[in-house]
């Protein structure tokens, strides 16, 4: 319908002679009946001429705004999608939360498990993957996992390599990858335990075996064996002793 500009509506007619005439229960009826009829008609012509061209304000707070079919549901400072299951299922929740004393935008899946939530805090929390469509960068530090617990945190990369901090006698991090590339400057001490140098032949390193033959401790010295004033026999070899016997 579109916007009115005038609405007439018919009033009531009461029949009375006289002001001072007695009014039996039959007129009477018919008075109130008649007064009924015209309320009616008011109340339908005019909400029957209402639309989105003439309703200046609705106040959420003295009434319920909602969908024929209890779909969509505005209480409030709060908005609420339902979906068309026999049981209805909550599936959007966007406004202010009591329950948290936040403004939210979540969602929900068919069994009304939260999928997804933001929050005024600045908090956001997703239950499935997370893509771009573009570069993502961010800001300041990225933790994975609560601070102080042991429990072992992954990062994938693709299918093929990934980096794992675990506690294993101590905090490790551990990267599984083909090839382990360095580029600036290592810092700090760095302890090798059962390791081995490998595939480093035709990269002008050095290699496993150099590292085997020659980083020994050189000292030279007497190499013989000599005995003790009580019998013993010490054997010695570049000024090291060896054995004693």
């Amino acid at each position: 319908m579109g916007k009115f500009e005038k609405l007439i509506l018919e009033e009531p007619t009461i029949n009375m002679s006289n002001k001072n005439d007695p009014i039996s229960n039959a007129q009477l009826a018919d008075m109130i009946g008649g007064i009924q009829s015209a309320i009616n008609n008011w109340a339908n012509n005019l909400l029957g001429n209402l639309d989105h061209m003439n309703v200046r304000r609705l106040y959420t707070n003295y009434c319920d705004i909602k969908s024929a079919d209890g779909e969509t549901v505005i209480d409030g400072p709060l908005l609420m999608m339902y979906d068309k299951q026999a049981t209805p299922v909550l599936r959007l929740m966007l406004g202010y939360d009591s329950a948290t004393s936040k403004f939210v935008f979540n969602m929900y899946d068919a069994a009304g498990s939260l999928t997804l939530t933001l929050n005024s805090s600045g908090e956001a929390v997703f239950a499935g993957n997370i893509s771009t469509l573009k570069d993502a960068f961010v800001g300041n530090n990225l933790h994975l996992g609560a601070g102080g617990t042991s429990t072992t945190r992954v990062i994938y990369f693709n299918d093929y390599m990934n980096i794992t901090a675990k506690a294993d006698s101590g905090w490790v991090i551990q990267f599984n990858c083909g090839i382990l590339e360095f580029i600036g400057t290592l810092r700090g001490e760095w302890g090798f335990s059962s390791a081995s140098v490998t595939g480093l032949e035709d990269s002008g390193y050095a290699t496993e075996s150099w590292v085997t033959s020659n980083y020994q401790p050189k000292i030279s010295g007497a190499t013989g064996s000599f005995t003790t004033v009580d019998g013993k026999t010490v054997s010695v070899s570049n000024g090291i002793v060896t054995s004693i016997v």
